[in-house]
């Protein structure tokens, strides 16, 4: 009868550390999500429908309804999973856990976020966008929406989106020898596009806590940003261009032109090759990368500090279209010099419209932003020199200095001014 016993025991050891271990997984995790719903008690409900923990694969939590207090409508999230390949891992994130500290490295996994465009949640979230026309350096306000203020949900559901759902992933490593922290991020839109983050900093501390990291972020030493638009580029031209009631080319004319000048007003001047590259991701080559390579780690309040002028080199920004490395981001100094100008002279008439203007009122507008279509449907961007009742002067600014040209009246089909 003992070797009965002993087979048994054999037998049973193995099943009593699987429940032990599976038991101890599921109270971590559980701890987890129950510390979260009770920090957003406050401003939210938080609601799950089930906790994964297999003893091998990733470990979290599937079916989460977040719904903000006071709110008819929730968001909803397929699951939220960490994932581990060996048991040391899986001991390094219970035992950061307990300590409150990040653990040495995390692979963390969103999937299936659906956010309505549509009711209270759509609704707040326009309000708190609003119709701010603020521009950065290098992020110009005319890059979001159809003109000059930020796309609003009611313009999502115009290019026929019902909500936003998207998957993130996201990871990173902390080596605490050396105190650096690399990072890896991927945003996937359903439809849109994704978006992909990758880079390092240099992190303070032994053991550096969620609460440490997000009031002070760590400094970025490189940052690689690289967009793939799936179909949005597309869908908002098409919006964008009947909702201001023309072509689909003008308005891209427009929207481009627009996007340069508020760079240039906020002190950073594009180049031609630039400006190109941007026109050919929004028309057909979907993949622009962004790299950050600086010479020193990038300190958040020294970077609102750095004239607009010295911010790409400062910030060593690389960009590359497709697979192919742009040459030239800035303008020449002798272009940035005559735009600045310009814009000086013209003072506060240049806003974000072209306003079609009859050609015997075009000297009231010398010296502003003039679009002109001629009869073989051609566009031209240019400032306004000298305004006749037989042909119009422009001064177009290029790549390398400026260009004066002459149309004449009697070609023209339409002009517009900005102002």
């Amino acid at each position: 009868m003992k070797w009965r016993n002993l087979i048994f025991l054999i037998l049973i050891i193995p099943v009593v550390l699987y429940g032990a271990a599976k038991g101890f997984l599921w109270y971590s995790v559980n701890s987890a999500v129950t510390n979260v719903q009770t920090r957003v008690s406050e401003f939210a409900t938080l609601d799950y429908e089930g906790i994964r923990t297999p003893v091998l694969g990733p470990i979290g939590v599937d079916g989460i309804t977040y719904k903000p207090l006071g709110f008819d409508q929730s968001i909803q999230v397929g699951s939220v999973l960490v994932h581990w390949n060996e048991a040391h891992e899986l001991l390094d994130l219970i035992t950061a856990f307990y300590k409150e500290a990040l653990p040495k490295q995390l692979r963390i996994s969103v999937n299936h976020v659906n956010i309505p465009l549509g009711g209270d949640i759509a609704d707040w979230w326009d309000s708190k966008r609003g119709s701010s026309t603020n521009s950065s350096a290098l992020l110009p306000a005319g890059l979001w929406g159809c003109g000059a203020g930020a796309l609003k949900s009611a313009d999502y559901r115009g290019m026929g989106y019902e909500s936003l759902t998207a998957n993130l992933r996201f990871e990173y490593g902390l080596n605490r020898k050396t105190k650096t922290f690399s990072f890896y991020g991927k945003l996937d839109n359903q439809e849109m596009g994704k978006l992909y983050l990758d880079g390092s900093a240099p992190a303070g501390g032994v053991l550096l806590s969620v609460d440490a990291l997000l009031n002070s972020p760590p400094r970025l030493s490189n940052l690689s940003i690289t967009f793939e638009d799936d179909s949005f580029n597309a869908r908002k031209i098409e919006y964008c261009s009947k909702l201001v009631k023309t072509t689909q080319q003008q308005y891209l004319q427009d929207h481009v032109a627009r996007v340069a000048m508020e760079f240039s007003k906020s002190g950073v001047h594009p180049s031609a090759e630039i400006i190109d590259a941007y026109r050919s991701f929004l028309t057909g080559n979907s993949k622009l990368t962004l790299v950050v390579n600086p010479y020193e780690p990038i300190d958040p309040e020294v970077l609102a500090k750095v004239d607009p002028e010295n911010l790409v080199e400062w910030l060593g920004l690389e960009v590359v279209l497709g697979e192919t490395p742009i040459k030239e981001i800035l303008a020449p100094k002798q272009l940035e010099t005559a735009t600045a100008e310009e814009e000086q002279k013209t003072g506060a008439a240049r806003e974000e419209t072209f306003n079609p203007t009859p050609i015997e009122r075009l000297a009231e507008h010398v010296g502003k932003l003039t679009r002109v279509k001629t009869k073989d449907a051609k566009f031209h961007y240019a400032y306004l020199e000298e305004a006749g009742t037989e042909k119009l002067t422009l001064t177009q600014h290029l790549a390398g200095g400026s260009a004066t040209f002459v149309i004449n009246v009697t070609d023209i089909e339409d002009v517009s001014v900005l102002y």
